[in-house]
């Protein structure tokens, strides 16, 4: 069996991708944007003595998964995955409190924030369970890694002016990201929702 499906390998990697990328295509042009909105915890960072509380995030997103790499082990019943998603984006509001500066005025800091992540990677391995007679994919162990951060916020310095800034690769942006816990789950869900890497490896 396992010098089967090493012989085998090689043309089933090659069916894989290309119903990936159909199933792709088909879902892009099925969905409806206005159901993708996907509620994130809130985040609390200390910076010094700044602490920043990120809330009412939301991450609205179809999944537009690209193939940079694909492979399978089926030997060792997995799946090697290098994905492009894109560029991410996360919108909510802030709250930015200095302690130091508190024991002298009673000023917080809020508005509006925009984390956009530029051609985010997935980048990991997808167990392949066997069940009956076909491989399903379980138990994601996926990275994401964006290349670039931009940090956007707003805030009304009166009722009729906005005030709107703009940090690109911010450390602030990286130490967002590696807070979003939840981001891994939402991903991971919405990639058994929409069954691209289940019903694809079991077709």
């Amino acid at each position: 069996m396992r010098q089967l499906l090493i012989e085998v390998s090689p043309n089933f990697d090659e069916n894989l991708k290309r119903a990936f990328r159909n199933e792709a295509v088909r879902l892009q042009r099925k969905q409806n944007h206005n159901h993708h909105i996907h509620p994130l915890d809130d985040v609390l960072l200390s910076i010094d003595d700044t602490k920043i509380e990120l809330r009412n995030l939301k991450f609205p997103w179809i999944p537009d998964f690209r193939i940079v790499d694909m492979s399978t082990d089926l030997p060792m019943s997995c799946l090697d995955l290098s994905l492009n998603l894109g560029n991410l984006r996360i919108e909510g509001e802030y709250e930015a409190n200095n302690t130091t500066l508190r024991r002298w005025l009673p000023v917080s800091h809020v508005g509006r924030i925009v984390i956009g992540f530029n051609n985010v990677r997935a980048n990991g391995k997808v167990g392949l369970i066997l069940k009956q007679d076909s491989f399903v994919p379980q138990n994601y162990d996926i990275k994401y890694e964006p290349t670039d951060v931009i940090v956007r916020v707003s805030y009304h310095v009166d009722a009729d002016n906005e005030v709107e800034n703009e940090i690109t690769n911010s450390d602030i942006g990286n130490i967002i990201f590696s807070q979003l816990k939840k981001f891994k789950y939402v991903s991971s869900l919405i990639w058994y929702r929409f069954k691209q890497l289940c019903t694809v490896p079991v077709e």
